[in-house]
């Protein structure tokens, strides 16, 4: 997968992410971990409402990941670059889906709408998440970047070369940045706010065709 498609889809995972803590239920929609720990601590302090948006974002993402995983392979269980394209166009229908419930609420989702645009942000993540991971090649998350930041200190520590840095580095700026923009939308440009994510999806997908259509280098 091309190095600008795993930036474009880190960008929109960040703006998933921040929309979904900042205006949908106070959880994320892609890091499935700090939401188990979140519901843990609503079961424990019996708080129903963070139970169900902690849950519904386990469950969206659950779901999502299932689905993409499904698109994506073949039925020799292999994924292609083409199926890669369907699995990517699906998250963009449901982030679009997002788009229109948060515009349908003028921006103000609450009740079981809220807790239906959660689920399917998380769907939208969990399916980015399996694409990204089923891919040919080199591994590099869009979503879950712990591991990332870990790799990056590690070499950083042991003086390893800069090629992984670099990348991991990028990885964490494209995240920071789609937070970032989707945050000041939110208190600027309100309705606008779940636009980002689909927009640069759209990039990530125009840039992955075009990668599908180029001829194979030949090598001497």
């Amino acid at each position: 997968m091309p190095v600008t498609v795993v930036i474009l889809l880190t960008v929109a995972a960040g703006a998933t992410d921040a929309l979904s803590f900042l205006a949908l239920g106070r959880v994320f929609s892609s890091v499935m971990t700090g939401n188990t720990v979140l519901l843990g601590i609503a079961v424990g302090e019996g708080r129903p409402a963070p139970v169900l948006h902690a849950g519904a974002a386990l469950a969206g993402y659950s779901a999502g990941t299932v689905v993409a995983t499904r698109l994506g392979r073949t039925g020799e269980g292999r994924p292609t670059k083409w199926r890669t394209l369907v699995a990517l166009a699906a998250e963009l229908f449901v982030l679009t889906s997002v788009l229109t419930g948060w515009l349908a609420a003028l921006g103000r989702p609450s009740g079981r709408l809220q807790v239906a645009l959660l689920a399917l942000a998380a769907a939208a993540m969990g399916a980015q998440s399996a694409t990204v991971n089923a891919f040919p090649g080199p591994k590099q998350p869009t979503t879950r970047l712990t591991g990332t930041i870990t790799g990056l200190l590690g070499s950083l520590a042991a003086g390893l070369g800069s090629g992984g840095r670099s990348r991991g580095a990028g990885a964490l700026l494209a995240l920071l940045a789609g937070a970032a923009a989707c945050a000041a939308l939110l208190a600027y440009a309100r309705l606008l706010a779940p636009l980002l994510a689909p927009g640069v999806l759209v990039l990530a997908l125009v840039r992955q065709v075009m990668a599908g259509m180029a001829p194979e280098r030949v090598r001497g």
